[in-house]
């Protein structure tokens, strides 16, 4: 990618921060600024494509919502002339709580688990979830963690066609296209306490949890029903 190329009048620089299903996240100079920051935009796939479009806008349109100190915020909304719809959000470089478990205490870990809680329980306030609550997605900015890639959040409950999700990571019935809502999101916090302390996804971990918190040393029973119960079907689930 040339250092030339401009996306509405941000300078890109020649790095790609992130690749998803529908856009790419790219780290840019701030046209009015020149301070480094991040802009988000449709894959070249997408860019004339409605449902995209309206997707990406609900997208932004939910993050510029809130104001949380450990959601991602955004700075601008535009449309380029090539690239299509874009908005930008401050870079955030510091690595992913995927790459941070094996190099941070325990203490530190659960620190950020109730700091990500916290900021998830402000979107469930206001109605909204963000439904692909993964380690890659808690980036770690000046030693905080902020929740990123909200591109298949969505406002209310109710049933979803669609079965967009990760792979060890989204509960069954996303997966399958049914019931999604803040029971969700539990799913992946309780996903991310549980990888925390075993190193096993929730799809590996909810099968026998017992099992799994026996070869770490933290045998404790309110853990263990807290776990099974934060992994278990929608229906019996924490709901928030």
């Amino acid at each position: 990618m040339s250092d030339e190329q401009k996306i509405g009048g941000h300078s890109i620089t020649p790095f790609l921060e992130a690749a998803g299903g529908g856009g790419y996240v790219l780290s840019a100079r701030e046209r009015a600024t020149g301070t480094a920051i991040a802009v988000k935009t449709l894959r070249a796939f997408f860019v004339n494509n409605e449902e995209a479009r309206a997707q990406f806008q609900r997208e932004y349109n939910l993050l510029d919502s809130m104001n949380h100190p450990h959601i991602v915020p955004t700075r601008e909304w535009g449309e380029d002339a090539a690239a299509g719809f874009y908005y930008t959000m401050p870079l955030l470089r510091d690595g992913t709580l995927e790459e941070a478990r094996t190099t941070r205490s325990m203490a530190q870990l659960i620190n950020w688990w109730i700091e990500i809680v916290g900021a998830v329980m402000h979107a469930h306030g206001r109605g909204l979830h963000h439904r692909d609550i993964k380690p890659k997605n808690i980036v770690l900015h000046k030693h905080d963690p902020v929740l990123v890639d909200w591109g298949i959040g969505r406002a209310g409950t109710g049933d979803h066609t669609t079965t967009f999700g990760s792979e060890g990571w989204s509960p069954a019935e996303y997966r399958a296209g049914g019931q999604t809502g803040p029971f969700t999101d539990t799913y992946g916090l309780m996903g991310i306490l549980g990888w925390f302390v075993t190193g096993e996804r929730p799809d590996v971990l909810r099968r026998n949890v017992s099992e799994h918190l026996g070869k770490t040393g933290y045998e404790f029973a309110a853990l263990e029903r807290a776990l099974t119960k934060g992994l278990s079907e929608y229906t019996a689930r924490y709901q928030t």
